[in-house]
């Protein structure tokens, strides 16, 4: 599921995908986990002003209320800000790991 994120005045500032166990585990690899979060963005007339934050916190709730118990993501580790962003609301470093990920479905946007 895609989710898009809109500011007060309905522009859009950011945007978050997450997919659930028993989705499909073939492109996700998700099988010890209930969800897993993928390409948090924040559009680039957005960025430093904190949405990124709002946006996990908005998608943890989501899952939350969907009634699962965890979920994952994957960050490269070069990516300081969002090492940070995910340190700085508590999530934890699990280990590193190499893959390449091939997208080839459409997968449907909902809007928060």
């Amino acid at each position: 599921e895609g989710y898009r994120f809109l500011d007060h005045e309905g522009r859009q500032v950011g945007s978050c995908w997450v997919m659930y166990k028993g989705g499909d585990e073939k492109l996700y690899r998700i099988r010890k986990h209930d969800s897993f979060i993928f390409r948090l963005e924040v559009d680039e007339d957005f960025r430093g002003m904190g949405y990124s934050k709002m946006i996990m916190s908005d998608m943890m709730k989501v899952i939350q209320n969907k009634g699962l118990e965890n979920m994952c993501l994957v960050c490269a580790r070069k990516n300081v800000r969002a090492l940070s962003l995910y340190e700085g609301i508590g999530l934890k470093k699990q280990g590193h790991k190499i893959f390449i990920r091939l997208l080839d479905h459409n997968i449907p946007y909902y809007s928060l």
